[in-house]
């Protein structure tokens, strides 16, 4: 339908109703949809050779997002000084109990 005609038979009001409802449906797949995913994760799964087997269809979902909202979730979160610290000391203690436990408690440096 050529777009002067379709804004000569429906009013703007019919217009966002129409796109609220293809954003809320384009969300949602239905069994043609189910179809698509399940013959990509058996390509997939052929393709690797059934070593790591995809076993979620809803990983191969694909949403349907404007600009915008992919732009807000590419924004970075913002993080207090005091946050960070905090992070930075567990993520230090996280990696020193990895890098010695197999010493198992032997006593490798000293502090002077």
């Amino acid at each position: 339908m050529p777009i002067d005609d379709y804004l000569e038979s429906h009013s703007h009001r019919q217009h966002l109703g129409w796109l609220a409802w293809l954003r809320k449906e384009w969300n949602e797949p239905d069994r043609h949809d189910y179809y698509i995913m399940r013959l990509t994760l058996e390509v997939l799964n052929l393709l690797r050779e059934r070593k790591d087997k995809i076993q979620d269809l809803d990983k191969l979902k694909l949403p349907f997002k404007t600009k915008k909202e992919m732009e807000e979730e590419k924004k970075p979160t913002v993080v207090s000084a005091a946050d960070d610290k905090e992070r930075r000391k567990r993520a230090t203690a996280m990696a020193m109990a990895k890098w010695l436990a197999p010493f198992k408690g032997k006593v490798i440096f000293q502090k002077q």
